[in-house]
């Protein structure tokens, strides 16, 4: 869940927790964890290296496996469908994300 301002994580577990609780009162919380910005940063920059190594992997295997002509067309087809899934991956996450959002006006929030 997004946090909403001026609500800490911790009154956020809390929040759940209570929920849990009317539900089934032997839910327990077991351990809480955290991850920060730098470490939140970090993981985000190797994802990408990662995703740009496997494209460039792809890309090679692509070009010696073809002729020149079918290994144009088959890497322009591979990073087509790459833009693709990350432009709809990323819409739909902006959209879910939307009414919690700071960038969200009250009116597309409310609908």
């Amino acid at each position: 869940m997004p946090l909403k301002e001026g609500v800490s994580t911790a009154q956020l577990s809390e929040q759940v927790m209570s929920t849990l609780r009317a539900d089934d009162p032997s839910v327990t919380l077991k351990r809480v964890e955290f991850v920060g910005p730098q470490v939140g940063k970090e993981l985000y920059e190797n994802g990408a290296l990662a995703l740009l190594l496997v494209i460039a992997g792809i890309v090679a295997y692509l070009a010696m496996r073809f002729e020149w002509r079918f290994a144009v067309a088959a890497i322009i087809a591979n990073l087509h469908d790459v833009i693709i899934i990350l432009a709809s991956s990323r819409s739909s996450i902006g959209s879910s994300a939307c009414p919690y959002s700071r960038r969200c006006s009250r009116s597309s929030a409310t609908r």
